[in-house]
């Protein structure tokens, strides 16, 4: 039987994949970004101009108004009857999963994602503040918009106390991501 001479065969060398982007690729901004960046712009800056030239008086912020519903004009009502709480600033109502807008509170051990600085607490504290607030009475929620993971981001009440504003009030969570007004 022949024996192989491993000593002159080459070393082995990785080589990724040619669908992969390098950094500088990935850190360029494509024509379509600027393009869809500019259209989002025009659309929303065109819609503030209008509400602003219907209201009569130019000072008025309404351009924050129509970027951030206040709970009262949300896209959607959610009454909740059966209610999970997953952390301070997430839990499922009746099935779906519901995000308050406008807040982060802390990660439970082992949620918080990689390379990601989230915010410092007790995320403990934080979700059994938000259990005690929704247990006062009943819970509804006015959508506000979808986020990325597919929950339901929204503004909740639970008997008249805005649930984001009063876990920001308390210490357990920061407002981030949305401005919301309390």
């Amino acid at each position: 039987m022949a024996r192989r001479n491993f000593q002159n065969r080459k070393p082995y060398r990785y080589r990724p994949p040619k669908f992969r982007r390098s950094k500088a690729a990935k850190n360029r901004v494509s024509a379509t970004q600027i393009l869809i960046t500019a259209a989002l712009v025009g659309t929303f800056g065109g819609l503030a101009y209008s509400m602003a030239s219907k209201g009569g008086d130019s000072s008025e912020p309404m351009a924050v108004a129509a970027l951030a519903p206040s709970p009262g004009e949300g896209a959607s009502d959610i009454s909740c009857s059966s209610i999970f709480v997953v952390d301070g600033d997430t839990f499922r109502c009746d099935g779906k999963r519901i995000r308050l807008q406008g807040i982060d509170a802390p990660e439970l051990d082992g949620h918080c994602r990689p390379g990601r600085q989230c915010t410092p607490g007790d995320p403990i504290a934080s979700t059994d503040n938000l259990e005690g607030l929704m247990a006062r009475g009943t819970t509804r929620c006015n959508q506000t918009d979808t986020d990325r993971y597919g929950r339901i981001v929204a503004r909740c009440t639970s008997k008249g106390v805005d649930l984001s504003c009063e876990q920001v009030r308390s210490g357990h969570a920061v407002l981030r991501y949305a401005p919301i007004s309390c």
